[in-house]
């Protein structure tokens, strides 16, 4: 782990950037990438431009949808995922506050 650090301290600025792609390109040297990954993470000068694996999978098994079912559905991952703040929690498929779509519900229940 040590000789992987010390090869990315020789070829990167002090302060500069440093991409988790290139952290990976030191399994060609027998060095162990990942645990050299996990120091670099705790770092300020770690750049992680990985590809998301989620994005990925989603794109190989949900292609096949019609592009607004999709545009729904990539909506819905990104609140699971990401989660929304309360006052701004609002329906992904026509931007009105889930409250406001159902006006038959009382008020005491919207609360």
């Amino acid at each position: 782990m040590r000789r992987g650090i010390r090869i990315l301290s020789s070829v990167h600025r002090p302060g500069e950037r440093i991409r988790a792609s290139t952290i990976t390109q030191l399994t060609h040297t027998a060095v162990p990438a990942n645990h050299v990954l996990e120091v670099f993470e705790e770092l300020d000068i770690f750049l992680d431009d990985r590809p998301d694996s989620l994005d990925a999978w989603c794109e190989e098994h949900l292609s096949f949808l019609a592009a607004h079912v999709r545009s729904e559905l990539d909506s819905w991952i990104d609140i699971l995922r990401h989660g929304t703040p309360p006052s701004q929690a609002t329906c992904p498929r026509n931007g009105h506050h889930e409250p406001e779509e159902h006006p038959a519900v009382p008020d005491r229940v919207r609360r």
